[in-house]
């Protein structure tokens, strides 16, 4: 639990300031990307005041990117050009008003306003108001949509808040203004980061194997990040292949290319490690492996000849054992399948097919058109090449 000293103790402080020292890149990244120069302004000397601020400030950017509702206007200059669409001028005006020149001269820093608060300019999906020529005033992260939008900024965030109070873009924004850390969302948001990372990125090959195919290694963690902060129980990581990551891949084109052809440039895994790896590798190791060598048993400089005697016993007997046979014949079959030219399913057609994304050369045509994974190792198949056996 973050900001109580009940609940602190000294070590957990001293993570959090090391958290602290890394992050600042990665957030005053992820801010520029998302907000004009005064907010992001703002969130930089928010996430400076503390470590439990900062490490909120970049856990809350991560997540606000990746589960947005409207990914593509992630960047605040796509969501400025569209407040300052000439059709978006009209937006919850009458077109017979005086206020209509107020909206003629609306200049940059109200639409910069706007933005900062999350909203931008979309279609709307009733037809009444569309042929009226109106605009609805849409927050890219939570969805809320606002047929009129106030003059300030300041009450933009406000209407923002009442009418979408569990909006983590709008909390943070708030957060910021106040100078004070919500002690439960950074407690829940820096738990799905570091679970995020350690599932994903620390303990599981899976980013290495799917960026072999060619995948662009941001868009993967991107796409991966965004399926988990939307998921409920973080499922999309229980049991994973590396092609069901290349299926989720192919789910989320139309999102990455939007993102690919925006202002909204960002490094998920640059941002997720600064959050969450709380020192380097060598300070965490080094204690730790002095200790352990401090707890060894000093080793002698040679062992006796009793203990050799027993030592060539021991390997004698594991040499004879049934494990060792086990082993030897497992060795045997997989040269010998990798030798032979038949299919393994079926034992009879020669093998012609490829299996992708595992890269298993193992079935025939036949087979392959009736399997939905790898008889090796499992995997869903996604594609195939054909192949021979020279």
């Amino acid at each position: 639990m973050f900001s109580t000293a009940s609940h602190s103790s000294q070590h957990h402080q001293q993570q959090l300031g090391s958290f602290s020292r890394k992050c600042g890149s990665a957030a005053a990244q992820l801010a520029s990307v998302m907000f004009s120069g005064s907010s992001a302004a703002k969130l930089d000397r928010f996430s400076r005041q503390s470590a439990e601020a900062m490490v909120y400030c970049l856990c809350c950017l991560i997540f606000v990117a990746t589960a947005a509702r409207h990914p593509e206007f992630l960047a605040s200059q796509t969501r400025i050009r569209s407040l300052l669409l000439d059709e978006s001028r009209n937006c919850g005006r009458d077109h017979n008003n005086n206020s209509n020149k107020d909206s003629e001269n609306r200049d940059q820093t109200q639409a910069a306003g706007w933005s900062d608060a999350g909203f931008y300019f979309q279609a709307a999906d009733d037809e009444d108001v569309r042929n009226k020529g109106k605009l609805l005033a849409t927050c890219f992260h939570c969805g809320l949509r606002c047929q009129q939008l106030p003059d300030a900024a300041a009450d933009a965030l406000r209407l923002h808040l009442s009418s979408s109070p569990a909006c983590q873009l709008a909390r943070l924004l708030q957060a910021a203004d106040s100078g004070a850390v919500p002690v439960e969302d950074a407690a829940k948001l820096r738990r799905a980061c570091a679970k995020l990372f350690k599932d994903f990125f620390v303990r599981s090959e899976l980013l290495g194997h799917v960026t072999s195919y060619g995948f662009d290694r941001r868009q993967v963690a991107f796409a991966v990040c965004r399926e988990f902060m939307r998921s409920r129980d973080g499922r999309v990581l229980s049991g994973s292949r590396p092609g069901d990551i290349i299926q989720l891949l192919h789910q989320s084109e139309a999102t990455l290319d939007a993102l690919l052809h925006s202002d909204a440039v960002i490094d998920i895994e640059l941002a997720l490690t600064e959050a969450c790896q709380p020192r380097d590798e060598q300070q965490l190791e080094t204690p730790m492996l002095s200790a352990a060598a401090a707890a060894l048993p000093a080793r002698s400089q040679a062992p006796s000849p009793l203990q050799q005697q027993q030592q060539q016993q021991q390997l004698q007997e594991q040499n004879n054992s049934p494990a060792t046979d086990s082993c030897s014949s497992k060795a045997a079959s997989s040269a010998e399948v990798a030798s032979s030219d038949q299919c393994v399913s079926c034992q009879s057609a020669r093998r012609s097919h490829v299996t992708l994304p595992c890269a298993h050369f193992l079935l025939c045509t036949g087979c392959l058109s009736h399997r939905a994974s790898c008889p090796k190792c499992g995997a869903g198949i996604l594609a195939s090449l054909r192949a021979f056996i020279a």
